[in-house]
C-alpha cells in the first residue's frame, strides 16, 4: 500500500468512526456487527441487524471495504454515526440482550427467562414462544 492510497483509507475510516491511529496499529483478527438488515435475494432477513460477526481480518482495507456495507466494529446504539443508525428511527426500535436491533412491537420474549423467540413473523414467533412456555407448564395466550 502506497503512501496516498494509505492516506485515503486512513480519511475513509476515521469519516465512518475508527480512531485516528486503526491503520497504523490494526489487530489481526476483529468481531463485526452488522448494523443493517441483511436480506437473501427473496427478500427475507438472514442477518438482522446487531448480528455478531466474528474473527474477521482487521486489516484496514477490508475495514473500509466491510464498512461501506454496514459491517462495523462496534454493535448498533444510538450514538453510533453510521448511516443506517443515523437513519433509523429508535423510538420504534429496542435492542436486545443479544445486541440485535428489532421492532419494539415484535419484540416477544418469556416473562419468566428472557428467552427470544427467532422468526421471521410475528406469529412465527408467537408460535416459538408457546412451545418454549411449555417447558415452564403454563399457557400463553395468542
Amino acid at each position: 500500500m502506497d503512501t496516498s492510497r494509505r492516506q485515503e483509507v486512513k480519511n475513509e475510516l476515521r469519516a465512518q468512526g475508527y480512531a485516528w491511529d486503526y491503520i497504523d496499529s490494526w489487530p489481526a483478527k476483529i468481531d463485526m456487527y452488522w448494523h443493517r438488515d441483511v436480506k437473501n435475494p427473496e427478500g427475507a432477513i438472514i442477518s438482522p441487524s446487531g448480528t455478531l460477526v466474528p474473527n474477521q481480518p482487521g486489516h484496514p482495507d477490508h475495514a473500509a471495504r466491510k464498512s461501506r456495507i454496514g459491517l462495523l466494529p462496534w454493535p448498533p446504539a444510538t450514538t453510533c454515526k453510521c448511516k443506517s443508525c443515523r437513519e433509523r428511527d429508535w423510538d420504534k426500535f429496542s435492542i436486545t440482550e443479544d445486541g440485535i436491533v428489532v421492532l419494539a412491537e415484535t419484540l416477544v420474549r418469556c416473562d419468566q427467562c428472557e428467552f427470544i423467540p427467532k422468526g421471521d413473523s410475528l406469529q412465527t414467533k408467537k408460535f416459538a414462544l408457546q412451545s418454549h412456555v411449555k417447558k415452564h407448564g403454563e399457557k400463553v395466550p395468542v
